[in-house]
C-alpha cells in the first residue's frame, strides 16, 4: 500500500531585485503535494492534494509596479492556495 502514495516540497526562490529603480526584497516560497493512485480505481488514477504557498509568506511590497504593490511577474498573489487533482494516465 505505501508504494501508492508519493508526496513533495518544493521551495521557490525569488532573489531580491530592483524594479522601477526601487529594491524588492527576496522571497521563499513553500509548496507541499501528496498523491495516491488507489488500488479500487486501477494503475491509471491518481488524486493529488495540495498547497502552494503553505506557509502563507506574503509577497514583498513593490511601490512603482502599480495599484497592487507587488510585481506579478516575479511573485504570486499573496496567500496559500489549496487544490485537488485527479489524473489519468493511460
Amino acid at each position: 500500500m505505501k508504494d501508492r502514495w508519493s508526496g513533495s516540497v518544493s521551495l521557490r526562490w525569488t532573489d531580491e531585485m530592483t524594479l522601477g529603480g526601487a529594491e524588492v526584497a527576496s522571497v521563499l516560497f513553500t509548496d507541499a503535494s501528496l498523491s495516491l493512485t488507489p488500488q479500487m480505481l486501477g494503475d491509471n488514477w491518481t488524486v493529488s492534494v495540495g498547497f502552494n504557498n503553505l506557509l502563507d509568506e506574503d509577497p514583498p511590497i513593490c511601490f512603482p509596479c502599480g495599484v497592487i504593490g507587488m510585481s506579478q511577474v516575479a511573485h504570486d498573489l499573496p496567500g496559500r492556495v489549496g487544490y485537488l487533482s485527479v489524473s489519468y494516465q493511460k
